[in-house]
């Protein structure tokens, strides 16, 4: 059931984003790593998609934490994005959609938590969520396909109530990819599909990993761009992963005795 639900998504992904054209418009043990591209320039990427960062000061954390969008002003018909997290000291609670759903009107958006079966190299929590700008072409039509700056397109609720404790630590929440399909963009015609380029981890290197198989952190591995296609998929996504930092702060005690103030 797992298999067919995800299967469906993804046909629902690349259906829908081809039926959002305007209607005047014209896994294997022998996959290989992400390819070295450390020497490109971010101005190379057009699409930027960042998990943010919070700070928590108190140790007590319900709050809203969001992943950001930037297309440089290009069009994109939809994400088909997984995030997941490892730490027990905090939960996601729920997935929420981000201002570019809200503000473009878009038509769908579903986030799902799906099973995490004890395998090596999976999260303990993985989220999918699913955003298309139009399912159905009609007379009503979204009014934005693009990001000139980071826009949320997602909302993730992220809480360590359920903890009696938490201790320093920085959590990372993190990009996951279990075949090609995960966290990737389609262009409004739904003929193109964008991939990633590179993974920078929450303090901003890209992290090191020689082997980057399925599942993986690491992006989608070589082997997803097939050049015999007539639309091979494109390597333009940078992916920043987020975290969330625990940093207890204690006020220091006043010890200004009150002949002090006289």
């Amino acid at each position: 059931m797992k298999i067919l639900a995800h299967l469906c998504i993804t046909i629902l992904l690349a259906t829908a984003a081809v039926l959002a054209q305007p209607a005047d418009s014209t896994r294997t043990d022998s996959l290989q790593p992400v390819p070295d591209t450390s020497s490109l320039s971010v101005d190379a990427s057009p699409y930027q998609v960042r998990i943010g960062q919070i700070l928590v000061t108190d140790m007590r954390l319900h709050d809203t934490l969001d992943v950001t969008f930037n297309s440089h002003g290009r069009a994109v018909g939809g994400f088909d994005l997984k995030i997941g997290i490892d730490n027990p000291a905090i939960d996601i609670l729920d997935v929420l959609p981000g201002r570019m759903y809200d503000s473009c009107r878009w038509e769908y958006f579903t986030a799902r938590r799906l099973e995490t079966p004890p395998r090596e190299g999976t999260p303990r929590q993985i989220w999918q969520v699913v955003a298309l700008s139009q399912v159905i072409p009609d007379s009503i039509q979204p009014i934005c396909f693009a990001a000139d700056s980071d826009i949320s397109v997602l909302r993730l609720i992220v809480s360590n109530e359920h903890q009696a404790a938490t201790d320093d630590a920085t959590i990372p929440i993190f990009f996951f990819w279990e075949d090609c399909t995960d966290n990737s963009i389609s262009d409004r015609s739904g003929n193109q599909t964008f991939i990633s380029r590179r993974v920078h981890d929450y303090t901003g290197r890209l992290p090191d990993s020689s082997a980057p198989l399925f599942p993986s952190r690491f992006g989608a591995p070589l082997q997803c761009v097939n050049p015999a296609v007539r639309f091979p998929m494109k390597r333009l996504i940078d992916f920043h992963n987020g975290a969330i930092e625990f940093r207890l702060n204690i006020a220091p005690a006043d010890t200004t005795s009150p002949g002090d103030s006289l």
